[in-house]
């Protein structure tokens, strides 16, 4: 009999690790993880308190949530809690939380923050799994509040709004929409987030320079507060609230349960992507200087044109993203009959007056792709879905997007025929989209930094980066640039927590990479180099979507100006500071 000696010992740590907690819950051994004391804004250690987990059932229990289902620790459940203990981030050391508390409603996390509370026990929400930093696996001290039950997707009766539970992953929120009655969000680029996360903490998306962020879309959240009473915030009613949890992100005033949103019309808009290709990373400067010259011509004639732009390695072949390799410009048109109906010849005009007959020799390869539907552009290529996909074979597959052709060799998910109906392909579109669940996350070492530019880069700041792009790590590296502005643009940057309304462009620096393409840990050096070259055209901001435990100013960074709100905001609703965890705010400015 052969035995698997790698997990069994870890296997047997766990057990040892809950035999310990349930007296005693010692320190995390996570530096970066602590808990700060009221009224401070930066992160000061002092002792968890211990987690007695009989006790915690007998107090869930006597409110009527049903411990013994719903709370899986590795005794009780050892099967299932390695299942909700996946954690895909490998940069992290692997952490043990005592126990995660799966609800099923709203009252049920009511209860859990009841319980918490007065038994001490610190709590930490996990809607996706997908915060970079990981933050949303706590500590072998936390209870983890993990919303994967809670996925539901409803349009209601006047058929605009809908009704999304945190826990929905993208996926799912985007084909039940369209199974709804062909409705649309604006939200993430990756479809295994979870909407509670990315629209708290703005969910930028290829939809928001047409229809903004996706927390411009909430017109309503449902809350439970410290005190474990449920609250709807909206323009009305907790408007103080409302405001802050649009944009909060890792803040954590609250557990959200349940997100209102406003919806477009999907079967109304038609979507053409245009990638602009250069071959050669020698090309840097000259692609950088078009793309400020697109942005520029774009802001004054098709403002709501979104602009992604990808940099890999000149032989990039890693699915994780799936990228061009080399530089690509993605521009992004939807056609919306109500809001831009004739704005094509124009957009086309303008890729040629800049990438066409209009640009000196070598040009940039030009290939548009149109969508026929919605549905279309969510399945292709460009929404990033690293996940292990099990095939009906019994094996399983390490995939970075829903379309990979090796899906269509499994009959259960291949597409129809050429020349099927299009209700066939569709049935096959949304049957992928519905069959991803977080636990499949592919698991996979990534480090993120990003920062929000506001003005165009001089030819100095351009040619000084272009060293370090010519040295990419193959494989384990990419840069995202993404436009801001447009209907993002249009709200103020005091009209929301989410402050960052006035930036040109979003710089995304990424090492990110799967065991068969090598050691990733020297790659940080490049990254960190990469930062450092663009501290000149930094503009001292950067998205709460992405947490960066290596920021010693992160408030500042995450909310400029809307800081002091926010923290009289937090102190209003969780006063004791009992929702505390890493980069939440304080209840106190000092």
């Amino acid at each position: 009999m052969a035995f698997n000696v790698k997990k069994i010992a870890s296997n047997l740590f766990v057990l040892i690790l809950y035999s310990s907690v349930l007296t005693f819950a010692g320190a995390s051994h996570r530096q970066d993880h602590i808990f700060p004391h009221k009224g401070s804004t930066t992160n000061q250690r002092c002792e968890p308190a211990p987690i007695n987990l009989p006790l915690l059932r007998d107090c869930l229990s006597s409110l009527g949530s049903d411990p013994y289902t719903y709370l899986i620790d590795p005794l009780s459940h050892p099967t299932y809690y390695e299942v909700v203990n996946h954690q895909w981030n490998t940069r992290h050391e692997k952490v043990y939380p005592p126990a995660y508390f799966l609800p099923t409603c709203t009252s049920d996390v009511q209860n859990m923050v009841r319980c918490g509370l007065a038994n001490h026990i610190p709590l930490v929400p996990n809607s996706g799994g997908h915060s970079y930093e990981s933050l949303s696996y706590g500590s072998n001290s936390t209870i983890i509040v993990d919303f994967r039950l809670m996925t539901s997707v409803t349009l209601l009766d006047d058929g605009i709004t809908a009704e999304i539970q945190p826990g929905a992953l993208l996926a799912t929120v985007y084909a039940k929409l369209w199974m709804a009655g062909k409705r649309g969000i604006p939200a993430g680029m990756c479809l295994t987030v979870a909407i509670g996360g990315n629209a708290l903490g703005g969910g930028v998306g290829y939809m928001d320079a047409m229809y903004g962020l996706a927390t411009d879309s909430v017109v309503e959240f449902e809350m439970v507060t410290s005190a474990g009473d449920a609250v709807v915030a909206n323009e009305v009613t907790n408007s103080d609230l409302f405001w802050a949890l649009r944009g909060v992100g890792p803040g954590f005033i609250g557990m959200v349960t349940s997100l209102k949103m406003k919806t477009f019309d999907a079967s109304n808009i038609n979507v053409t992507f245009v990638s602009i290709r250069y071959a050669h990373l020698k090309e840097f400067v000259t692609a950088m200087n078009d793309l400020q010259e697109w942005v520029e011509w774009a802001r004054v004639n098709e403002p709501n044109i979104l602009l992604v732009s990808g940099i890999g390695h000149e032989n990039y072949t890693s699915e994780f993203p799936y990228y061009i390799p080399g530089f690509e410009i993605g521009l992004y048109h939807i056609q919306d009959s109500t809001i831009n109906p004739a704005s094509s010849d124009n957009f086309f005009a303008g890729i040629d007056l800049i990438f066409g007959s209009g640009h000196s020799d070598p040009k940039p390869r030009i290939l548009p792709v149109k969508f026929p539907t919605y549905l279309d552009f969510i399945s292709y290529d460009l929404y990033y879905t690293p996940v292990n996909f099990p095939l009906s074979n019994g094996t399983t597959v390490q995939i970075g997007r829903i379309s990979h052709p090796i899906l269509n060799q499994d009959p259960a998910f291949a597409y129809p025929p050429v020349g099927s109906s299009p209700q066939a392909f569709e049935a096959v579109q949304l049957k992928r989209l519905l069959f991803l669940k977080k636990e499949m996350a592919v698991e996979r070492f990534l480090k993120t930094k990003s920062f929000f530019v506001k003005r165009n880069l001089t030819l100095d700041e351009i040619q000084g980066l272009y060293d370090l792009i010519q040295k990419i790590p193959l494989n384990r590296a990419w840069i995202l640039i993404s436009t801001e502005g447009s209907r993002i643009s249009a709200v103020g940057r005091t009209e929301t927590a989410y402050v960052h309304r006035d930036a040109l462009f979003n710089f995304y620096l990424n090492v990110e990479a799967i065991p068969q393409y090598g050691d990733p840990w020297g790659d940080l050096d490049w990254l960190y180099g990469l930062w450092e070259a663009g501290r000149s055209f930094d503009s001292g901001e950067t998205y709460q979507n992405y947490p960066d435990l290596d920021l010693d100013d992160h408030f500042e960074r995450n909310y400029a100006e809307n800081f002091d709100r926010l923290v009289t905001c937090k102190a209003k609703w969780d006063p004791e500071n009992y929702f505390n965890w890493t980069l939440s705010l304080p209840v106190v400015v000092d």
